[in-house]
């Protein structure tokens, strides 16, 4: 397995890191070895980006669809629900009234 040798730690850091270490009953080492292998789990920001350019690029271009209205109906259509499970109603105004 290979090794990995990090030189002149900050002495600050050193000290946090070994305390964060104990509280979690590890060796320095241990935590970490830990600490790493949840970096290397999390996506970094170009890595989500790339993915999300290759969906992007995997998709059909949507021709002749208003986003912005699509986005409006469906917050429209979540409203609505939620309304009525509060049991309320939107009148024509839009305003919440009881029992419509």
């Amino acid at each position: 397995m290979p090794n990995i040798t990090i030189r002149d730690v900050p002495e600050p850091v050193h000290r946090k890191l070994a305390a964060r270490a104990e509280r979690n009953h590890q060796s320095l080492q241990q935590y970490l070895l830990e600490q790493l292998t949840e970096m290397t789990e999390k996506l970094t920001m170009d890595e989500w980006l790339d993915r999300a350019a290759a969906l992007r690029a995997r998709m059909p271009p949507i021709e002749g669809v208003d986003t912005v209205e699509l986005i409006k109906a469906g917050r429209a259509e979540r409203d609505a629900n939620i309304a009525r499970a509060l049991g309320f109603g939107i009148g024509d105004d839009g305003a919440y009234r009881a029992g419509l």
